[in-house]
């Protein structure tokens, strides 16, 4: 279990774990973090989740000198955000009731990154501008994802995509956002 983090040296990301490198969790939880970018986990390394909960996780409004202090594309990602070079596999995990400020409020994959998530939730997640559970400006892969019970205040209440995305035999339902309230797709 990795909880109650929050990151004190600038520019605040990985509240729990900040990758770098090769990072494999199992049946692990992260849970309870603070941070701008990536409340519960930062990735630009290999980064491979199983079994795991990744709940309760939150970004944090932050001055305009650490905003501009982040790295590449702007996002928040609450529960996890991946940066440039990321190779994320997620399975049989759950995101669940983590908060973003600006982007992916469950998950924030951000350009130039690859994401796979298979049998795995995301419910509950909230986020201020767009993906209420993910926000996607890299590539990323749903095979088995159930997306419920999330919002966004802008756009794409369940899932939000700028860039490339497959989506195979998963579930949308019950995202909340007055259009797009599952799916805003303005990517491929």
């Amino acid at each position: 279990t990795v909880r109650n983090g929050k990151p004190e040296k600038v520019p605040l990301r990985g509240g729990g774990i900040d990758n770098e490198g090769i990072l494999i969790l199992k049946n692990c939880s992260i849970t309870n973090n603070l941070a701008v970018y990536g409340a519960g986990i930062f990735t630009r390394g290999t980064t491979v989740l199983e079994n795991c909960r990744i709940e309760n996780n939150s970004t944090i409004k932050a001055s305009l000198d650490i905003i501009r202090s982040g790295i590449g594309c702007v996002g928040s990602g609450g529960g996890m955000k991946t940066e440039a070079g990321a190779d994320v596999r997620i399975e049989n995990s759950a995101f669940i009731n983590n908060y973003s400020i600006k982007r992916g409020g469950g998950l924030f994959s951000a350009c130039e990154t690859n994401v796979e998530i298979v049998n795995s939730t995301f419910i509950n997640n909230a986020c201020e501008e767009r993906g209420g559970a993910i926000c996607n400006k890299g590539d990323i892969f749903l095979t088995s994802v159930t997306v419920t019970k999330n919002s966004s205040r802008q756009r794409g209440g369940g899932f939000c995509n700028m860039g490339r995305a497959s989506i195979k035999t998963s579930i949308f339902t019950d995202n909340y956002f007055k259009d797009f309230a599952n799916i805003d797709a303005h990517g491929v």
